[in-house]
């Protein structure tokens, strides 16, 4: 069943600080069975697989929406590292500058 039109939710995003809004996602996620997905959110190289999302499909887009869903997913991951998001912070401050 879907919820309120969504086909899949974002449970794990590696830009976090404290991890509530991933938590709480997951939270809903699994009480309204719907299927789950990582995301990097990289804005930079080193933050690039921080996160994934893993499913069963064949590498197509309309085997990859299928595998997504049917809730054939597993999201892994850890948070991008705090200094990295940091130096992301402090650069784009100092192009404003």
């Amino acid at each position: 069943m879907k919820y309120v039109g969504v086909d899949a939710m974002e449970t794990l995003n590696s830009r976090y600080i404290f991890g509530y809004s991933n938590w709480r996602a997951k939270k809903m996620a699994e009480e309204k069975n719907i299927p789950q997905i990582g995301s990097s959110d990289a804005h930079f190289l080193g933050a690039i697989g921080s996160c994934v999302t893993e499913l069963e499909a064949d590498f197509s887009v309309d085997s990859i929406l299928k595998g997504i869903l049917a809730g054939k997913t597993s999201v892994y991951g850890d948070r991008t590292p705090l200094p990295l998001i940091l130096k992301e912070v402090i650069n784009k401050k100092i192009r404003r500058i």
